[in-house]
Order: C-alpha cells, then structure tokens, then sequence
C-alpha cells in the first residue's frame, strides 16, 4: 500500500515542465475542496466498510439511517422491481430483503455516485456510470475466483474512471481534444490525456481517493488499473503486489468488449483469456474457476441503473 506520507503531488507527476500548470491547477482543487466530490461521513465510512468482510447488517443499517439523504434514495432504490415487490418502508427492511452484502453495495453505488452530480460534465452520464458499474461488478466476480470478496473490489471498479469526471470539469477545453484524440487514435483516453495534459485520469482518480481515505489497495488500483505490472505498484509495501489493479484493469477490458462507454476507449478485440490482465492474474493462483457472463452482467448493471434513478 502506499506509505502514509505519500502527497498528493507524488500522485499527479506530469511528463514535461511546460505540463506543470495541469498539476498545479489539480493541487490547488484538491487543497481548496473546490469542486470535487465532498463524502459525507457515513459514505466515507461506507467505503471504509469495503475492506472488512464481517461487517454485520446492523451496523450497516445503523449506518445508512443516520444520514437522510442516502437512506431515502437507498428505500427508493430497494422499492423498485429490481429488488422484489412492494414499497420497502425502512432501512431494516430493506436489509432484510436485500441481504448484507447487497445493501453494501446498494449503499456505496448510491452514495458515491450521488456525490458527482454537482459537477454537472458534458460527458454521456448514463454511459459513463453504466461502465463504472459493470466493471465494479465485474471486479467482484472476477476476484471470487482468487479470494474471499470483502467490498472493496466493488468499489475500486466503482471509481476507477472517477479521474475522468475531474478532467472534464476543470479542463473542458482540454477534455474535448482528448476525446478527439483517443476517439480518432482509439488507443484509450489516457494516452490521450497524457499527450495533451502530462497525467492521466488514472492518477487524478488515485489522488481523489487519497484525499476521500480510501482503502489504499483500492486506491492503487484506480492508480494502475491500466498498467498493474507498474514497479511502482509492486514495490509498495503493505500492498497487494497488483492483484486489485489486475482484477481492475481485466474488468475493466472486459467492460468495454461487452458495451461502449463514454467514446474514444481502446479497441479489444483479443479473446479474453489473452488478455495480459488475465495472464497477471493467473500468476495469483485461483482457487476457483472463473465463470463469467459478461452479457448478464451488463444486463444487471443496466437494471442497476434504473433502479438507481441515473
């Protein structure tokens, strides 16, 4: 994991000198709070939340009904056909109809995303966020085969874009020659973004959750998502040697082969189990065979939505 003294800077490097004005301008939003996503404390603790796998129903419950806002659009979400019938009337009950780990999840979908809308970007929103939550389902299922699923796999396909929010908002300008750029390249943003600004989105997602105190293995893997084999990564100590930012980043292919996002991503058309992400994860051992259906997963992302009202 990343040392506790890691700053917000060691994060947002830029390629060249003449880059620097996109870091500073970075530095400056992340030191003022201007304009980036204020979690609250019970969703902050949420996401806290993701690294232990026996958190209980009650303290989740206890949890959700202390802030307003995210129960009542948590009892909006769990009263939609997605989850059953009938309108579900408490937070209890919605645990009880959802189970513990669905309502964790529930919870974290909606707070974190909740918590982008103020920025109020161009890009396709249902798109964008249809993506971040099939990854975020994929991550999960993918890293069954390897390990006990805790939460935070969830939530690192959750934000794994959530860099690219940043950069719309405060370099529009920049944004649209980016997607020009990778659009016409169809090589994937971030090499874009890295041409035109010096940092990518993947490092602006990473420093985002640096200051929001995010797990750092969820925090590394939004970091390296699109390079798990990254030294940097491999050195950390505490780490997870990339086994987060693997599981991501194959999620993450696997996403785009099965539905478009925001426009501009990386072409695959290389069978899955080619993939070097999937190569990477191999070196983990599973201990279970992976079974995935990316189809039905998309459709569950899409039903995710609707019910989450995006």
């Amino acid at each position: 994991m990343p040392p506790p003294a890691l700053s917000l800077a060691s994060y947002l490097q830029v390629s060249r000198p003449s880059q620097l004005w996109a870091r500073d301008r970075l530095l400056d939003v992340f030191a003022t709070g201007g304009s980036f996503p204020s979690f609250s404390a019970a969703v902050l603790k949420l996401t806290r939340l993701a690294q232990d796998d026996d958190v209980g129903m009650d303290e989740l419950t206890d949890l959700i009904s202390k802030e307003p806002g995210l129960a009542a659009n948590c009892l909006r979400a769990a009263s939609t056909s997605r989850y059953g019938r009938g309108v579900v009337r408490s937070i209890p009950d919605a645990g009880l109809r959802l189970g513990t780990q669905e309502i964790r999840r529930l919870a974290t979908s909606l707070g974190v995303m909740e918590r982008f809308n103020h920025l109020r970007v161009k890009v396709d929103w249902q798109r964008f966020w249809l993506h971040s939550l099939l990854v975020a389902r994929l991550c999960d299922q993918i890293a069954r085969a390897f390990r006990q699923s805790s939460g935070m796999e969830y939530l690192a396909g959750l934000l794994h874009d959530s860099g690219k929010l940043l950069i719309e908002h405060h370099f529009p300008r920049e944004f649209e020659g980016i997607l020009q750029r990778a659009w016409m390249a169809k090589r994937g943003h971030f090499i874009a973004e890295r041409e035109i600004l010096g940092l990518d989105h993947t490092q602006v997602g990473a420093a985002l959750c640096h200051c929001l105190q995010v797990h750092p293995h969820v925090r590394a893997a939004v970091w390296f998502h699109h390079d798990p084999t990254d030294q940097r990564l491999l050195k950390m100590d505490g780490g997870d040697h990339g086994f987060l930012a693997a599981v991501v980043g194959f999620a993450d292919a696997l996403a785009h082969m099965a539905s478009e996002g925001i426009g501009g991503e990386r072409v695959i058309t290389t069978p899955y189990d080619e993939l070097p992400e999937w190569a990477l994860l191999l070196q983990f051992d599973p201990v279970h065979g992976l079974e995935l259906d990316t189809e039905q997963e998309l459709e569950a992302a899409e039903a995710d939505l609707k019910a989450f009202g995006s």
